[in-house]
């Protein structure tokens, strides 16, 4: 099965959509663990 440009660059575009969002969970994960080091530093 010969795939087309257009079913390529979908797929890609949907991997690229995936990590952006696994970015901005992570990075909102690091946040949240930061917030909650410095409620614990500044008791």
């Amino acid at each position: 099965m010969v795939e087309n440009d257009w079913s390529v660059a979908y797929r890609r575009n949907a991997d690229d959509q995936y990590s952006r969002i696994q970015l901005y969970k992570t990075a909102e994960l690091l946040r949240q663990a930061y917030n909650e080091l410095d409620a614990i530093l500044y008791i």
